[in-house]
């Protein structure tokens, strides 16, 4: 009997397990084509730079061509210039304004293009961070209930056990002498550095599995989970020790 509620409960939690899994595959593809949305947007911004770039060169043409214009026109007594000399350096002038006012027009539909393409591609960063942080779900509402205690040796314990960094400068050892107040501020300072954002960016920060080497997390969960753990570490100091210290000050 107790054999056949073991295996019950084991296929129980293999089929949430392959749920877990089809759930992510198709989270990961939505993010893939999210992605290929993001190099097509990113094709037509360089598209535009180079519009930009032509149009700065035709720019800088009729300004030369106009600024040559003028000195010639003005090198010269205008009562000792022949008529037809004259007229040719107006229809110039004009002819360089008109030109210059085109290319207006042109940097003003480049400028508008790449303020859509900017637009477009934030929404792509901001919904590619919501994939993200549902696949962090489970991590961040546990984070936030090791977070929620009175003291810092759950949260400490906790973020290290499930998320340890992978340039760890915290000991287990450490953490088990933490006795006093001044233990504490230290270990949380030095938390907070190993899961610092500065220091997890990028592939090679990313926590690998001992046996394979695999990594544990893609770069962007790896980068916002950290990130996470950095600022509840952050907020646990400050309700520590912060407000300890404000009230100090202040008496």
């Amino acid at each position: 009997m107790q054999a056949a509620a073991r295996i019950a409960a084991a296929e129980k939690a293999a089929a949430k397990q392959v749920d877990r899994a089809a759930e992510e595959t198709k989270k990961a593809e939505e993010v893939s084509a999210k992605a290929a949305a993001l190099r097509t947007e990113k094709a037509e911004a360089a598209r535009a730079l180079k519009a930009k770039k032509e149009v700065e060169r035709i720019r800088s043409d009729a300004a030369k061509s106009l600024s040559g214009a003028l000195r010639n026109l003005t090198a010269k007594k205008l009562d000792h210039v022949p008529m037809d000399e004259a007229d040719e350096m107006i229809e110039t002038c004009r002819a360089v304004l008109a030109h210059a006012l085109e290319l207006k027009v042109d940097w003003d539909r480049i400028v508008s293009a790449r303020t859509t393409i900017s637009a477009a591609e934030e929404r792509t960063q901001e919904r590619k961070r919501d994939a993200v942080r549902e696949l962090l779900r489970e991590d961040l509402v546990l984070l936030d209930m090791y977070a929620s205690g009175t003291g810092a040796k759950t949260l400490v314990e906790q973020v290290y056990r499930r998320h340890p960094p992978a340039r760890r400068t915290v000991s287990e050892q450490e953490i088990e002498r933490a006795k006093t107040d001044a233990q504490w501020k230290k270990v949380l300072l030095k938390a907070q550095r190993d899961y610092h954002p500065d220091r997890n960016q990028g592939r090679d920060c990313v926590p690998t599995f001992t046996s394979s080497g695999a990594l544990k997390y893609s770069v962007l969960e790896w980068e916002m989970l950290s990130n996470s753990i950095c600022q509840q570490l952050t907020l646990k100091y400050d309700s520590l020790f912060k407000v300890m210290e404000s009230c100090f000050e202040e008496e």
